[in-house]
């Protein structure tokens, strides 16, 4: 079982979101972190977020869970007092799999599409072990109208079809400005539905949090990902 630290919030998880427990092709339990939202994750008095996140990951723990993810990837503030609270895998956010993607794919620049590159800059890069020699290359949605209202602002709707025509925008304008791009890494865990059409626009290697919480699976449960052999 994998428990998934779950962010309230004003939007609509559709299948294929890490928010969404169907969105898995095994055991998850989505436990809400009380009293956090996205906002307060990212500019709330630090020992109080972090407290209330980790007493979240420690009842899943405590439950049977054998690892634990986010579905939100702002919770990468939180990485090390989570990963150090508990004794499972613990993957936050899929920044943390940047130096890995880097090594994939021979150095060459590593494409983030982030939510709001506001909430990516030097310091959550640094916090996911991220340094200047994995290349790494952002890109925000925040401006585009569709994704803007549904998922900075939370406004309650969303119509999948804009959200795609706008999440291929950004990784389409990403690759323009960075043709020897190596891979896309997906920051926020809204994008997962879009990687099929992602990777079919841009032709990349496309990285999310459902790619990442199947490795954390595989990781804790290998009979249930390994062929028989006898």
């Amino acid at each position: 079982m994998i428990g998934i630290l779950h962010v309230p919030v004003a939007i609509p998880l559709i299948v294929g979101d890490a928010g969404n427990a169907a969105s898995y092709r095994y055991d998850v339990v989505m436990r809400e972190i009380s009293g956090c939202s996205v906002d307060e994750v990212v500019r709330g008095e630090r020992a109080t977020v972090a407290l209330r996140i980790v007493a979240t990951a420690r009842s899943l723990v405590d439950d049977g869970a054998r690892a634990i993810a986010g579905d939100c990837g702002t919770l990468l503030r939180f990485q090390a007092e989570v990963a150090a609270a508990v004794d499972v895998p613990v993957l936050l956010s899929p920044l943390i799999a940047v130096p890995l993607v880097s090594a994939l794919t021979g150095g060459r620049p590593v494409g983030v599409l982030a939510a709001n590159s506001d909430n990516v800059g030097p310091t959550e890069l640094a916090w996911a072990g991220i340094r200047a020699e994995h290349r790494v290359v952002v890109e925000g949605l925040q401006t585009r109208a569709a994704w803007r209202a549904a998922i900075v602002e939370e406004s309650g709707r969303l119509d999948p079809d804009e959200l795609e025509a706008d999440v291929l925008h950004g990784a389409l304008a990403l690759r323009a400005r960075v043709p020897d791009v190596g891979a896309l890494v997906l920051d926020c865990a809204d994008m997962p539905p879009y990687g099929a059409s992602i990777q079919a626009a841009t032709g990349l290697p496309v990285f999310d949090a459902l790619g990442l919480a199947d490795l954390l699976a595989g990781a804790v449960d290998r009979g249930a990902h390994v062929p028989s052999h006898g």
